[in-house]
């Protein structure tokens, strides 16, 4: 994502859907847009701290006074200038002499402004942190994997402070949008269906904001029939949501297929998730061999989910030495709170704030983002006899 959003200013309308469209490709955030120049420098002089790229769109005969005026209002902040070359050799000297620091000439070529925005990042910006692709997939149907997704998104957008998007990739049949009490206007099939046409803009009108920094793009909830090839579709819908987020997380369905496969292959970290039986175990050394050859060992997160550890055989340590791995995270069986989360419509974390389940799955989020988990607070008890004081002393 480009480190720095953008402030539009002056920019006509006849330019502005197409500019919008190309920033939008180039992972560009539009913050605002203005008319003019001193509605903009007036709007945005409580914010200057707080450093914006200016696109401007300067007029033939007052551009240079408006460049002036926002290189001199809004000090320190880049400005990018779209001018017309074309009835006018100088102008683009013009704009840059009165306070421009990059030219793209009209009409504008998406790949020339790209160079233009990379110079002034590299400039003016902090480096962006590049998107993690984090793949959960199941060893076996029924085993959780979709809760693990949905669960780990939240808790990067929440606790890790990570703009997250969950991708439910099942072909059929979805989950994601009952679960969390949404009624997508479009779903991961309509983007399949028109894949032709489908951008980073297209995919990010197709998402669903679920909280501050966390939006879920959902399967269809029925049965559908698909008008074009599945993997070439998923993965560039993939290429298209990365472009949008830090954390790109992907549902992908266990049906061992190329779909499963080809997703798994171009995400950063892989999640597997199995349960406490022989035949789930067996399925999951068989993945991990299959995924170890093209990826370190480290990318690939085991996770035992609906752990017991009263099962006799199956204990998380011993677990480790069978399968000849260094970490097996052991998600504690909870069924009560996913079950709560389903019924409720919201993520485990609002719905049984005191599961288990949480704090584990934070810890999966820390290794995937190769950061050090920081442990919870204990649960303050102060509300509580508040609460009881108030009720004794009325």
């Amino acid at each position: 994502m480009f480190p720095l959003n953008v402030i539009l200013v002056g920019v006509s309308e006849e330019l502005a859907p197409r500019l919008r469209r190309d920033l939008c490709n180039l992972l560009v955030t539009i913050e605002a847009e203005f008319p003019d120049a001193t509605s903009a420098v007036t709007a945005l002089r409580a914010s200057r701290q707080t450093i914006r790229l200016l696109i401007v769109e300067p007029a033939a005969e007052t551009g240079p006074a408006a460049l002036r005026q926002l290189s001199g209002g809004l000090l320190d902040w880049p400005i990018l200038a779209l001018v017309d070359a074309r009835q006018d050799p100088s102008a683009a000297i013009r704009a840059n002499r009165n306070g421009a620091d990059q030219v793209v000439p009209l009409p504008v070529d998406a790949h020339d402004l790209g160079e233009a925005l990379n110079c002034i990042g590299a400039e003016f910006g902090s480096l962006a942190r590049a998107c993690r692709v984090v793949a959960v997939t199941g060893t076996q149907g029924g085993c959780g994997s979709t809760t693990v997704a949905l669960t780990l998104a939240y808790q990067f957008a929440t606790a890790h402070d990570r703009h997250a998007i969950l991708v439910e990739m099942a072909e059929q049949m979805g989950v994601v949008a009952s679960n969390l009490n949404i009624e997508p206007k479009f779903t991961l099939a309509d983007l399949i269906n028109d894949i032709e046409h489908v951008d980073a803009q297209v995919a990010q009108r197709a998402l669903n904001s679920v909280c501050h920094k966390f939006e879920v793009l959902a399967s269809c909830g029925g049965i559908v029939q698909y008008k074009s090839a599945l993997v070439p579709a998923a993965l560039r819908i993939v290429e298209c949501t990365r472009r949008l987020s830090e954390v790109l997380v992907l549902d992908v369905p266990c049906t061992f297929s190329d779909l499963q496969f080809e997703l798994l292959g171009v995400a950063d970290e892989v999640v597997l998730v199995c349960e406490q039986s022989i035949s789930s175990l067996r399925t999951l050394k068989l993945m991990i061999d299959a995924l170890q050859p093209a990826r370190p060992l480290e990318s690939i997160h085991p996770v035992l989910n609906r752990y017991d550890a009263g099962i006799a055989g199956l204990g998380e340590h011993k677990l480790r030495k069978a399968l000849g791995l260094q970490k097996v995270l052991a998600i504690p069986d909870d069924r009560a709170s996913a079950m709560a989360a389903i019924n409720q419509g919201r993520p485990i974390q609002l719905a049984a704030r005191r599961s288990p389940m949480v704090e584990a799955i934070d810890g999966l989020a820390a290794s995937v983002l190769h950061v050090e988990s920081e442990p919870r607070p204990p649960e303050s008890r102060s509300g509580l006899l508040k609460q009881l004081l108030h009720a004794f002393t009325r």
